[in-house]
């Protein structure tokens, strides 16, 4: 059932360079030769690797893969010049590694390049099994997303394009609702009834839900309210048939998981300061400062910040929206006379208005004080 991707030269390579590659490969499965396995088997591909040159190989490294997984490596050890491996090598392959249906087992010689030959383009054997799977079901989470917005837990009907599909950087805050959309598939035999899925926030049960499968192309939805979920991240998993009642090809494919980020930007206040500290009477202050979000998540909302000069409220200055890690400059002139002669400290306050602005942390929104002198 092997196939070579490349033809066999039985001529020796360049002097001074070694050519190895794999001749010949087959398949067990408790104790004989197949080409068909079932999902759950332990299976073991055997090689034979020549030294088609006049030059020994040093050891190396080999690997079995399907679609691009890697699904074992494997030793090879030095091969004298003309020679092939003394016996072949046996390489195990784990259960529940392959799907149902028929594969391309890919066997590569020296796959980290270990070794420098006269041929590259020939290290690589292709051998075909077929993956079966006779009597059970098996049930997987075809797909799971989280949107801002609210949903009516159940069956959503056929599966569409989503929202405003949640990210960790496209986090929520406290107050938003949340849901989480997912399908699911049988990939095994055919099974028609009722199980339940369990959800979770980390070890956390938050609900059970009863679906039907199989439930291709359609898709069931749950609704988190607000202040289910806690500040930071949330992994939110999503388990069919938590309780191991359907007979299944494997339970090891039952779940997924969807983080949500639960925050809200944090203002502070920097680059304070004035163009100088010390002003005569009736020149101009420039006063100027920064509001900053130092959080990821985007301030949507205008913000009120409050310049005080000597524990007095100046005067109140509109913040606009601050995105994710960014900062907002303003800036204002008085003038001197207006303050008198003597030492007097600016203090600027963000999002004075506590709770208009969601933030994580409310304490750090009060700037440093800065102080000027005016004189005659």
């Amino acid at each position: 059932r092997g196939n070579r991707s490349n033809v066999l030269s039985t001529k020796y390579t360049a002097e001074g360079l070694t050519d190895i590659l794999p001749t010949a490969v087959w398949v067990t499965c408790d104790g004989k030769q197949t080409g068909s396995v079932q999902v759950d088997d332990k299976f073991f591909v055997h090689v034979n690797i020549d030294n088609i040159s006049n030059t020994a190989s040093g050891p190396c490294q080999g690997t079995v893969t399907c679609a691009g997984l890697v699904l074992a490596t494997f030793a090879i050890p030095s091969i004298e010049a003309g020679q092939k491996t003394p016996s072949y090598i046996e390489v195990p392959i784990d259960p529940y590694q392959l799907a149902t249906g028929t594969h391309d087992l890919v066997i590569k010689v020296d796959s980290t390049d270990a070794v420098t030959e006269s041929n590259e383009i020939n290290n690589e054997y292709k051998y075909s099994i077929s993956v079966e799977s006779e009597e059970y079901c098996d049930l997987v989470i075809g797909s799971l997303r989280a949107e801002k917005g609210k949903c009516t837990s159940g069956l959503q009907g056929p599966s569409m394009p989503g929202g405003i599909v949640l990210e960790r950087e496209t986090a929520v805050t406290p107050e938003d609702d949340v849901s989480i959309y997912f399908s699911l598939k049988n990939i095994g035999a055919d099974f028609y009834g009722a199980t339940k899925v369990h959800i979770f926030n980390g070890q956390q049960l938050l609900d059970t839900m009863d679906v039907f499968v199989p439930v291709l192309g359609n898709e069931y939805g749950y609704y988190i309210a607000p202040g289910t979920l806690q500040n930071g991240i949330n992994d939110i998993t999503v388990v069919v048939d938590y309780e191991n009642k359907i007979p299944e090809v494997s339970d090891n494919n039952n779940s997924a998981t969807v983080q949500i980020e639960v925050g809200g930007g944090d203002l502070i206040v920097s680059n304070i300061g004035t163009d100088k500290a010390v002003y005569k009477l009736n020149e101009t202050i420039n006063f100027s400062f920064a509001v900053s979000n130092i959080e990821a998540i985007d301030i949507t909302e205008t913000t009120t910040s409050t310049v005080s000069i000597n524990d007095t409220m100046w005067c109140l200055r509109s913040t606009a929206p601050v995105a994710g890690n960014s900062v907002v400059y303003d800036n204002f002139t008085i003038n001197a006379s207006e303050l008198g002669i003597g030492t007097h400290t600016f203090v600027v306050n963000a999002n004075i208005l506590f709770g208009a602005v969601k933030e994580i942390d409310y304490s750090n929104n009060t700037s440093k004080k800065v102080t000027i002198t005016i004189v005659e």
